[in-house]
């Protein structure tokens, strides 16, 4: 456990560094808006739909400027409001929206691979990937997505797929979808290395599975264990958590755009001495708006540029670990990012204000959507949208990407039916429907 004097000199250390980080960013505040309501983060359904084309949320940008991210619109059934990418494998979900429901509640549907349960069909169903969404059973009246994870109504939480889910005799895959013995919550991210972080209606940060805590290992080293039960991450008095990503490392985004980091030095987005980073500490960027994580590889939205760090980094095929984030040339005005890994080096994708969808890295199975096979060396545009896209989920060898007018179009690797067009079949350049049930 941590003395009293080093605990009191870490919080005086991050208190620091938040000041030094905040002097430098501006928080845009809509007129009239309630205080709480600061639009800085990429925050799944609860903040992007609108059944009432209800003004969107603003994404803080430098100089004064604002990037608005757009809102579902839902109208003809079904109408998809969150979109979520499972850990690193090629499945995807979506949230549909309940049709007699004013607020955004529904089921969740989910197509592609299958190894770990991440379908959510259950034991019987086999391992065998599916290219026909269906949907998981005993989720009924959802409100947000993360991985295979799902946060209803009344703030509990269900998971289920690859993770650490605290269950009986230690499973790591779960068929079937289970309860988190969890406080109410108001957002979950389900990580790509068996762990979850969960941001707590309280404004508390928890975690809980594989390297989410650091500490004197039975046979004397220092390293990652899973605790037996979720540990609150300690964030600075004052501070205020509005998102969450994890991977290697943990993310946490707060109120104004500053973002702490902790856990690998390979993706903490800082220099620091440690192999494993226990403390949580800022990262060079502010006015962040949306971070995404996965195999390693870190990409984060500021003042609406797209800078990533990591095992590996845009837009070279095979790049060394890069620590420190790194812009990304070509594109602004970004307000929501999705990354992935590739053997052949990491990719991501990227949502502008205006709706459109830009993609880098690994092009094999046309995953990047320009309509070629060709590697994307720098951002290119996605052709074929039927409309503007709200938010965009990377994954292996496939893409994905939830339009404004709530449904979702799917572009790339079809092998195991991640693009959710009721069969297993080859690659596709040209972005097409997922058949929803």
């Amino acid at each position: 456990m941590r003395s009293a004097r080093s605990s009191l000199e870490w919080a005086l250390a991050v208190a620091a560094s938040l000041s030094m980080a905040m002097g430098c960013m501006t928080v845009t505040r809509s007129e009239g808006a309630d205080p709480e309501d600061v639009a800085v983060v990429d925050a799944g359904a609860a903040d992007v739909v609108s059944r009432e084309a209800a003004p969107p949320r603003q994404d803080s940008g430098g100089g004064g400027q604002t990037f608005v991210r757009r809102p579902v619109h839902c109208g003809d059934a079904p109408c998809v409001i969150d979109l979520s990418r499972s850990g690193t494998t090629e499945t995807f979900c979506a949230l549909v929206a309940a049709e007699a429901e004013a607020a955004p509640a529904g089921r969740v549907a989910c197509w592609g691979w299958n190894t770990g349960g991440e379908l959510g069909r259950g034991k019987d169903a086999g391992e065998a990937p599916s290219g026909q969404p269906a949907f998981v059973p005993g989720i009924e009246d959802a409100a947000s997505l993360g991985g295979s994870c799902v946060v209803l109504a009344d703030g509990s939480v269900k998971c289920w797929g690859e993770g650490n889910f605290l269950q009986d005799g230690g499973a790591l895959t779960t068929p079937s979808p289970v309860t988190l013995p969890l406080p109410p919550v108001r957002r979950i991210h389900g990580a790509s290395d068996n762990s979850i972080c969960a941001l707590l209606t309280t404004g508390e940060l928890t975690c809980l599975g594989a390297g989410v805590s650091y500490g004197r290992l039975p046979d004397g080293t220092f390293g990652p264990f899973a605790p037996t039960e979720p540990t609150v991450v300690t964030i600075p008095p004052g501070s205020r958590v509005v998102d969450v990503a994890a991977d290697l490392s943990r993310f946490a985004l707060l109120e104004g755009g500053v973002v702490l980091s902790w856990g690998s030095w390979s993706s903490l987005g800082r220099v620091s001495s440690l192999p494993l980073d226990p403390l949580p500490m800022p990262i060079a960027l502010s006015n962040v708006s949306s971070i995404d994580a996965a195999g390693g590889h870190v990409c984060a939205v500021a003042n609406g540029h797209v800078s990533c760090w990591g095992q590996g980094r845009h837009p070279d095929q095979s790049p060394p670990s890069q620590p420190i984030p790194e812009p990304v040339p070509g594109i602004s005005a970004v307000v929501q990012v999705s990354v992935a890994s590739t053997d052949s080096g990491r990719r991501g994708c990227a949502v502008t204000d205006q709706g459109d969808v830009y993609c880098w890295g690994a092009n094999e199975q046309g995953q990047a959507g320009d309509g070629t096979r060709k590697f994307a060396f720098f951002p290119v545009k996605v052709v074929g949208l039927s409309g503007a896209a709200v938010l965009v989920r990377a994954a292996r060898s496939s893409t994905c990407a939830l339009l404004e007018s709530g449904r979702v179009e799917c572009w790339g690797d079809n092998t195991r039916g991640a693009l959710g067009r009721g069969n297993l079949g080859p690659f596709e350049l040209v972005p097409a429907p997922v058949k929803l049930p």
